[in-house]
């Protein structure tokens, strides 16, 4: 990326990975998308995370504003990745657990893809403010998500939504 960030923001990920290019998929908002990973989870992954991924870009796009960085690079890996998900300017991981076919899971995605705009482009000054942009973050999720889903056909589970949303209340 050509914007000056900390270098503490900044991921790498080194390993045998198949890329696949999405770009063609979001070609309305001239945003460059890869998918990257082992080709096995890429295989097991590729038709529920690509659309998926889609919608949520779509989504977040429609209620945030154009995506604020170059490009999305979202990089699937092993189970033994300590965190479901990280975002950075350059690299966003997701966990293989993610992907198990259920596409409430699928939330972290949004997430994830919700720091592009609050913990990426806007942020605290350090790292003792983060809980700033991983609450704008949470807030988010659940509207991309629920966008996303809606537009794929699935059907939105109202109880784990309302769940989710009594929780966060609480917290």
């Amino acid at each position: 990326t050509s914007i000056i960030l900390p270098l503490s923001t900044f991921a790498i990920a080194v390993g045998a990975w198949e890329v696949r290019d999405l770009s063609t998929l979001l070609s309305e908002i001239m945003l460059p998308v890869r998918l990257i990973g082992p080709s096995s989870l890429l295989r097991k992954s590729n038709l529920i995370l690509t659309a998926y991924l889609r919608e949520a870009v779509m989504a977040a796009v429609d209620i945030l504003g154009p995506y604020p960085l170059p490009k999305l690079d979202v990089l699937v890996v092993p189970r033994s990745f300590s965190g479901l998900g990280l975002a950075s300017p350059n690299l966003t991981f997701i966990s293989a657990s993610l992907l198990s076919g259920d596409p409430g899971l699928l939330v972290k995605v949004s997430h994830e893809l919700c720091h592009g705009w609050f913990g990426i482009m806007v942020g605290a000054k350090d790292w003792t403010e983060a809980w700033l942009s991983e609450g704008f973050a949470t807030f988010l999720e659940d509207f991309v998500h629920q966008k996303a889903v809606t537009k794929l056909g699935h059907e939105s589970n109202d109880v784990l939504m309302k769940m989710r949303a009594k929780i966060k209340l609480k917290s």
